[in-house]
């Protein structure tokens, strides 16, 4: 088992859906280190800006910048690539971006982000990087 360390990010668990997870038995739990980081990024990465009453500077720029018509921006992806990779940057646990990847499916307008990052922490050698990927609807 790893020692928690006092730097290592520490938040409630979610469910799939992004809900409190409340275990039947034990209640309200936690969740540290490489899952707090995953589940940080993931959930900025679902955030739309201005979604969040206390802070509506904080989330992705969906509407404000990144959704709509794509033909009108040439810069587009970059756009896309450089807003995911500040909201990673910004979660707690993430030192670096390794990769993003971001693919449109022109006929759904769903756009799947699939990234990696590196952790400033590691409980064993080769669990400092963690993937994911989050859809985006409405693309």
């Amino acid at each position: 088992m790893a020692t928690l360390l006092s730097t290592d990010p520490i938040t409630w668990k979610l469910d799939e859906n992004s809900d409190l997870h409340i275990d039947p038995v034990l209640g309200v739990t936690f969740v540290s280190g490489p899952e707090a980081a995953l589940q940080g990024a993931r959930t900025r990465l679902r955030l739309f800006m201005s979604e969040w009453f206390r802070n509506r500077k904080v989330g992705m720029p969906y509407y404000q910048e990144l959704l709509g018509d794509a033909s009108k921006d040439r810069n587009i992806n970059e756009k896309w690539k450089a807003s995911v990779a500040f909201q990673l940057l910004d979660t707690p646990g993430i030192v670096e971006v390794r990769y993003i990847k971001l693919d449109l499916d022109p006929v759904t307008r769903k756009q799947v982000v699939r990234w990696s990052a590196r952790l400033e922490f590691a409980d064993t050698p080769g669990t400092d990087t963690v993937s994911d990927e989050v859809e985006v609807p409405g693309a």
